[in-house]
């Protein structure tokens, strides 16, 4: 079964350009099966080629087993199984960005 480490939420990571993070934990219902997301954000800031930002969602995947750990680091690991599907990616990236507004989902 695949292994997610859960991210931190809220904590900003820095790159070269700016910074993002990831905001909110969240799961929809898809299929009769439960998706995994996050919502996030990223900041172009500190680019020599203008600035902007925008909202992201990362997905990765169907649930199979929610926070069944913890890591040495204090991190939730769940067990996911990726989303292959490219009609199942369409009809979750559209829903996610309904409920969330964003407007790039990304699957891992």
């Amino acid at each position: 079964m695949p292994e997610f480490v859960h991210p931190m939420l809220g904590e900003d990571v820095t790159s070269i350009s700016g910074h993002y993070a990831l905001t909110h934990e969240r799961t929809l219902r898809y299929a009769g099966k439960e998706v995994l997301y996050f919502v996030g954000y990223a900041v172009c800031d500190t680019s020599c080629c203008g600035s902007g930002g925008w909202g992201y969602a990362l997905v990765p995947g169907f649930v199979l087993g929610l926070k069944i750990r913890q890591n040495q680091e204090g991190r939730w690991i769940s067990e996911v199984e990726p989303i292959l599907d490219e009609v199942a990616r369409k009809e979750i990236a559209g829903a996610i960005e309904r409920e969330t507004n964003v407007r790039q989902v990304v699957f891992r």
